[in-house]
């Protein structure tokens, strides 16, 4: 009965790719011809970043942590409206000069030798994202069809490729949509089981004895990683214009926190009725108990949307990063080739880590801490102007210092916060240097800080 419901999802997400390739040019495939409404905008948006990250990992994160993992989804609301302030900026510059993603903004800022640095380090994170869907996807897809775990994890990585290759941007942003519909209805109905009387209202059971630096964590996480995400400048840049950039962003910080609710309540009944479980297991605990018979079925393939929803997402934030701003294919006829070339490549590396690892948790932490390293370069180099040099430096320490603390077995929700001090006093350091120097300094000094201001131009 359960295949039923994942053949229909498979055959519809396949029918959106077909009909988003038809007559899309080479422009179309890598930003949808930046024609965006904010409806969609925001939409897409939230379904982004309504990720197994939050499915999985925020409901193992509200069981084992209790109330500090509340904050997260408060700072992801925040760190969306502090970016809905400079969306009408960015999405203008975008349109200046032609930006496809996060790259292209470092590249006209700082040169190219920083866009190839965000480049690899968002490929990096976006990768280990990939692998976290790959993961539970899988997981979830053996629950639904009875299939070995590398069976599901092939035929993942077959259905991604199939409709986000042929489909390209505007695929992944239809379906994005789609998928993040069917999601909600399905939170909708379970949140109503859970606070029905069969399962009693279990925020009366919540813990609230969790720690306030693990409660710092999150906010910061949620905060800045949100505001840092690649795929929130992408989505800015295929705005229909400025207003409908900003519209949108403020309609996902409007939507998400609605979403983190629900998974609050689910979180919580799940430390209720299944105490000392696997934290990663939660959802799928408390999807089998309050969804009976078919539905339940149908749960796990809504689930499994959410999951392929995100998974595109990173696909087509990997390759245009390589296409674009590291190989630099400038021919848009050329583009379509090596997009799917490198697509292939970050499936492959992602299956192959599947095979390797299934610690979401430990996985997620370390890319929201990486994510924390490179906000104070986003967010003050929007304020004041800085130099390709400490650029590169700030974005480069904090990610030395998240591979340590990983390496050292150490990362947790107040570790994660390292590479944000780490990067802003390198920022910060800066700019006093040459407030300094502005002040005091001999002739020789000012046409140095000059010269350092030309290059970053």
């Amino acid at each position: 009965m359960t295949t039923i419901p994942l053949i229909g999802y498979l055959v519809a997400v396949l029918a959106i790719a077909a009909y988003s390739a038809r007559r899309a040019t080479p422009y179309d495939y890598l930003l949808s011809s930046r024609s965006l409404g904010f409806l969609a905008l925001g939409a897409s948006i939230a379904a982004g970043f309504f990720d197994s990250f939050v499915l999985v990992t925020f409901t193992a994160y509200v069981y084992f942590y209790g109330w500090p993992a509340l904050t997260l989804f408060v700072g992801t609301a925040a760190g969306l409206l502090l970016f809905s302030v400079f969306a009408p900026q960015l999405r203008k510059e975008a349109g200046n000069h032609s930006y496809y993603g996060m790259s292209d903004y470092f590249e006209q800022r700082y040169g190219h030798g920083s866009a190839v640095v965000v480049s690899l380090i968002n490929v990096v994170f976006y990768v280990a994202l990939l692998l976290i869907q790959i993961i539970f996807g899988s997981t979830l897809l053996m629950e639904i069809t009875g299939f070995s775990y590398g069976i599901c994890i092939l035929l993942i990585a077959a259905t991604l490729l199939a409709y986000v290759g042929t489909g390209g941007f505007r695929a992944v942003i239809v379906t994005d949509i789609f998928q993040w519909g069917l999601i909600g209805i399905l939170l909708i109905v379970v949140a109503g089981f859970l606070l029905s009387a069969e399962f009693g209202p279990s925020m009366s059971y919540a813990d609230w004895s969790g720690s306030a630096g693990d409660a710092v964590g999150f906010l910061l996480i949620g905060c800045m990683a949100s505001f840092a995400a690649p795929e929130l400048w992408q989505r800015c840049f295929a705005a229909r214009d400025k207003y409908s950039a900003r519209r949108g962003v403020l309609l996902a910080a409007a939507l998400f926190p609605v979403s983190g609710l629900i998974l609050v309540v689910i979180g919580f009944t799940a430390a209720t009725m299944f105490p000392g479980i696997d934290p990663q297991s939660a959802l799928v605990h408390v999807f089998r108990e309050s969804l009976s018979g078919g539905l339940s079925g149908v749960g796990l393939v809504l689930l499994l949307a959410a999951i392929m929803s995100t998974a595109d997402t990173c696909l087509f934030v990997i390759a245009p990063t390589l296409v674009l701003n590291v190989l630099r294919t400038k021919r848009g006829s050329e583009r379509k080739a090596p997009t799917f070339s490198i697509m292939s490549a970050a499936l492959v590396l992602a299956c192959m880590g599947a095979f390797l690892t299934q610690d979401l948790l430990k996985i997620a932490l370390a890319l929201a801490s990486l994510s924390l390293g490179i906000f104070p370069v986003l967010f003050i180099g929007l304020l004041a102007k800085l130099s390709s040099r400490v650029v590169n430096v700030a974005m480069v320490s904090g990610f030395v210092v998240v591979a340590l603390v990983l390496a050292a077995g150490s990362l947790d929700p107040a570790t994660s916060a390292i590479s944000l001090p780490v990067s802003l006093v390198i920022v910060l350091g800066w700019l006093g240097y040459r407030k300094l120097l502005r002040r005091g300094g001999d002739s020789e000094e000012r046409r140095s800080i000059a010269k350092s201001e030309n290059e970053s131009a």
